[in-house]
């Protein structure tokens, strides 16, 4: 059971500290005492709707204080903890994906950030055919750079046909506009072979 009174104190004591360790440490103290658990039974009752999203909006404030602080110490594991936790509560704020594949890759766990990117990916296209920002996609580079090049080229997705005038990859979406999204995220799961040439 959540005390909302000790959880609100906290967050509010955060607020105001000056001391940036201090703050950090607080608003860690009251996310830990927040469950999902308790949002789903406010949310149950009608009448306490509006309760639920007060607490719910507030620890997610807490959290988007947290993981930039997080990030600057090398605190990976609670960020990509915490981050898996406002996924679970908001799983259409990418931002949160951002702070995950951070935290993965923070912790040597690139694989694990790509196939984050690639949940993202499959949501944002399912749910309303787009694809992830470039912020986004920057932070997915990063993992990928280090992972094997030698098992991604981006010239192996023959896609395009130069034929019809594509005679780039970078254009090859642009004959149907259907497959834009898919071809765009497509391209961010591979790597440019120019970008692996010459290497071992």
């Amino acid at each position: 059971q959540v005390d909302v009174d000790e959880f609100e104190r906290g967050c509010r004591q955060a607020a105001v500290e000056e001391d940036e360790e201090k703050q950090l440490e607080l608003y860690l103290k009251a996310v830990q005492l927040f469950e999902d658990d308790f949002l789903k039974k406010l949310s149950s009752e009608i009448w306490v709707v509006p309760i639920a999203v007060y607490y719910h909006r507030m620890y997610m404030d807490a959290l988007m204080k947290l993981f930039p602080e997080l990030e600057a110490r090398g605190r990976f594991r609670e960020l990509a903890e915490l981050a898996l936790t406002a996924i679970a509560l908001e799983p259409y704020q990418e931002e949160f994906y951002q702070y995950r594949m951070k935290g993965l890759t923070g912790l040597g766990q690139q694989k694990q950030a790509v196939t984050v990117y690639e949940d993202l990916c499959n949501l944002m296209l399912n749910e309303f055919g787009t694809i992830p920002s470039e912020e986004t996609r920057l932070v997915y580079r990063k993992a990928l750079q280090v992972i094997d090049h030698h098992t991604l080229y981006l010239d192996a997705i023959r896609i395009y046909d130069p034929g019809k005038g594509n005679v780039d990859v970078d254009n090859a979406h642009k004959v149907d506009r259907e497959y834009a999204p898919y071809y765009s995220c497509m391209k961010d799961l591979v790597l440019d072979a120019a970008e692996v040439a010459g290497t071992d």
